[in-house]
């Protein structure tokens, strides 16, 4: 089951197999107005909301192999996005819900690409022999991050949505992944198991993602989330304990984050406040809470129980 809000607290959309395949539903923050948006045997999936809740990209087969749609809230104007005999997924939407991030495997492998909706002609942005996985497009549509999967690890990776400036963001020998960025474009934040060791310093003294290279040292064996610059400066770690911190995501006005972590023995949600650094827990239950998504202040999220 995956689940997403507005931005704006308003609407909830998610994925459920309650009819024996995945189909789309949403409802209002406050569980009225419950909906399915598709009912078919095709497997419909990865929902993702425009900020006013109206709007509504998700992954379906029902062509015979997964592509994008777009339909209404409430159902009416379903669209497809992409036509094509390769797989599309992994849908970013911008904020007014004009511009879609996307994974294609248009050539062959996993590259990023983005498109407009109103013209849904697809862009790629990405052309190498690695797959490029888990886009996220800021709210302002400016800038895109992403994970490359390399040999022996996962790096983050940002590009404007212009195809231009493409750059590296983590190059160190561990696991860099789960990014989000601010609706800026401006800052990303994400889940590695970079020991203190590897946060560098270069002449002026800022912090960078990690050692030139990617040279090998013994990596933490817990993941914990950290935030830097999308041009790989002003690096800082968010959390430092013994357990895993991770799936972190921000709010729409980039003031805080939550995110999961099982310090208590199963996997629970906390909320940070950036500019304090106070970190509430939100979850206390013996129940499996994961991927937590908020909105624009913080005032309301939404995440998957188990």
């Amino acid at each position: 089951m995956q689940v997403v809000i507005s931005r704006d607290g308003s609407t909830i959309a998610w994925t459920s197999d309650c009819d024996g395949d995945r189909e789309i539903f949403v409802a209002s923050a406050d569980g009225s107005g419950l909906l399915q948006l598709t009912s078919n045997a095709a497997d419909d999936h990865s929902p993702t909301l425009s900020a006013d809740g109206l709007a509504v990209v998700f992954v379906s087969d029902r062509d015979g192999d997964e592509e994008l749609y777009e339909v209404a809230a409430d159902g009416s104007g379903l669209v497809q996005l992409t036509v094509n005999t390769a797989r599309d997924h992994s849908p970013s939407q911008s904020a007014d819900g004009s511009r879609v991030a996307y994974v294609t495997h248009a050539d062959g492998d996993a590259e990023i690409a983005i498109l407009s909706v109103a013209a849904p002609v697809p862009e790629q942005l990405t052309f190498n022999a690695l797959p490029d996985l888990s886009p996220r497009l800021s709210d302002d549509a400016s800038r895109i991050v992403w994970v490359q999967r390399q040999s022996v690890d996962t790096e983050i990776f940002c590009i404007d949505a212009t195809g231009a400036g493409m750059l590296q963001l983590t190059l160190n020998s561990v696991d860099d992944l789960e990014p989000d960025i601010t609706a800026d474009g401006a800052r990303v934040v994400f889940a590695s198991r970079l020991p203190a060791e590897e946060m560098t310093e270069d002449d002026t003294g800022a912090t960078s993602l990690g050692t030139p290279g990617g040279s090998a040292r013994p990596r933490r064996h817990q993941f914990d989330v950290f935030e830097a610059s999308t041009d790989g400066s002003s690096l800082r770690r968010l959390t430092l304990d013994d357990s895993d911190e991770r799936e972190p995501g921000y709010s729409g006005d980039g003031g805080c984050i939550a995110f999961v972590t099982n310090a208590g023995g199963d996997h629970e949600l906390e909320l940070m406040d950036l500019g304090s650094g106070f970190t509430m827990q939100l979850s206390t239950d013996a129940l499996s809470d994961r991927a937590p998504r908020v909105s624009a202040t913080c005032a309301k999220g939404a995440w998957v129980k188990h």
